[in-house]
């Protein structure tokens, strides 16, 4: 990971919600992809409203995924 704090702060708050760390050891592995390409797409692209939707919408599909693994 690296250094943020120079973005929207919009983009520093939806990075936060992919911190996987906090789950149980075997949604981690469910959710980790989703925080590594989070933080890619941070750092190919530019601050915007896409960006911050793109986000959005990678964080609704990681919260289904994981959703969807709980009993797994």
């Amino acid at each position: 990971m690296f250094d943020i704090s120079d973005r929207h702060p919009d983009i520093q708050h939806m990075i936060k919600l992919f911190h996987y760390e906090h789950l149980p050891e075997n949604l981690q592995q469910h959710s980790k992809p989703f925080c590594e390409l989070a933080w890619a797409m941070v750092e190919n692209t530019p601050d915007g409203l896409n960006l911050i939707d793109a986000l959005r919408k990678l964080w609704e599909s990681k919260n289904s995924y994981v959703m969807a693994n709980l009993n797994g």
